[in-house]
């Protein structure tokens, strides 16, 4: 350690002074639970993709059960 070629100066041992009302103050606004994990899922890229991979899916699904029933339903023998 070379302590004797460097020198610190006197002001970076200056205390610091805080102001208690500003330190306590909040600057940002409170969001509801709901805000804050909407604006989290918006935020993830990854969460977004598989979701809507699951929409896709469901709709999917709920449409070939619409679909085959518009055609004449299920019959009672199985059909593979």
């Amino acid at each position: 350690m070379q302590l004797d070629k460097q020198q610190l100066p006197p002001e970076k041992f200056e205390r610091v002074v805080i102001d208690s009302d500003s330190a306590e103050r909040i600057t940002k606004p409170s969001l509801s639970f709901w805000q804050d994990a909407w604006l989290r899922l918006r935020k993830n890229k990854a969460a977004i993709v598989s979701m809507v991979v699951l929409v896709l899916l469901v709709l999917m699904a709920l449409g070939r059960t619409a679909f085959k029933r518009s055609l004449g339903g299920y019959s009672k023998s199985p059909s593979c």
